[in-house]
């Protein structure tokens, strides 16, 4: 058992940034062992994120992470499980987090009070990997950037052509925005990025791409929750707008409805 707390992301500190293309997996167990089984078995289907005890993982959920699903072990040093699951229950940001009880025991109390407080599985050590993954994909519903599909939108039949005429400082720049789109995403931080300064960055992207850059991050994001809201019918509008960088649903929804001349709710009752 670790005294301190251990983070990790894909074996990549908290800067890294996590890939748009897999799910996040925060798994909180105190449990060495566990936590290297279960990293190697999740490795090449999700981005990882670990902590050692629940004080740690509580600190994780409150950073801004697109967390599709927790694995919570029961028997932790500083809280008990049950204790964590009712704190992400009672905390506005978390309250419809998904979480799986991961546990080494099956006390029959145990299962049913964290049954009452909508667990979506629970997996006694050691269990069947394959049926965890399933479970986890199956809870976050594949969800995936898809490349540059944005922007084949925005320029139709022309996509091809225009790719290839994107310089060397656009290019470089639409790939950044297509990886952190659904996090933060400023101007100024993609021109540092880039070593050139923000109002250059804007004049140049908007003479190759066609419109500017907070727009087209804008059009990212509608995309993307467009296609959420279609092929998720179970998931949440706030988890949506979570998911593709917009964390205030109000905004959110005002953004859909400018983009799209609909409400999330509007836009996933006519697709039906």
């Amino acid at each position: 058992m670790q005294n301190s707390s251990d983070l990790s992301m894909n074996q990549c500190n908290t800067n890294s940034g996590l890939s748009p293309l897999k799910p996040t997996v925060l798994i909180i167990d105190d449990n060495q062992i566990s936590l290297t089984y279960l990293t190697i078995m999740l490795d090449d289907n999700v981005n990882i994120l670990t902590a050692t005890n629940a004080s740690a993982g509580l600190e994780v959920l409150q950073e801004g992470h697109h967390i599709s699903v927790v694995l919570l072990d029961l028997m932790l040093p500083d809280l008990n499980g049950l204790e964590v699951l009712r704190k992400i229950r009672n905390n506005e940001k978390t309250s419809d987090m998904n979480v799986i009880i991961i546990t080494g025991s099956m006390n029959n109390e145990w299962m049913l009070r964290s049954a009452n407080m909508n667990i979506q599985g629970y997996f006694k050590k050691p269990f069947d990997g394959a049926s965890l993954i399933d479970r986890i994909m199956e809870l976050s519903g594949n969800v995936k950037a898809l490349d540059h599909m944005a922007l084949r939108d925005l320029w139709g039949e022309d996509f091809e052509t225009r790719m290839q005429a994107i310089g060397s400082i656009v290019k470089p720049a639409l790939i950044y925005i297509n990886e952190n789109f659904h996090r933060t995403c400023r101007r100024d931080n993609l021109a540092n990025q880039l070593g050139i300064s923000p109002d250059y960055l804007s004049r140049i992207f908007k003479k190759e791409v066609g419109i500017c850059l907070n727009e087209y991050i804008s059009h990212c994001r509608v995309h993307l929750s467009r296609d959420l809201l279609i092929n998720q019918p179970e998931m949440k509008v706030k988890s949506i707008a979570r998911y593709a960088g917009i964390p205030d649903v109000d905004y959110f929804c005002k953004v859909f409805k400018k983009h799209t001349g609909y409400t999330p709710n509007e836009y996933r009752q006519k697709s039906i």
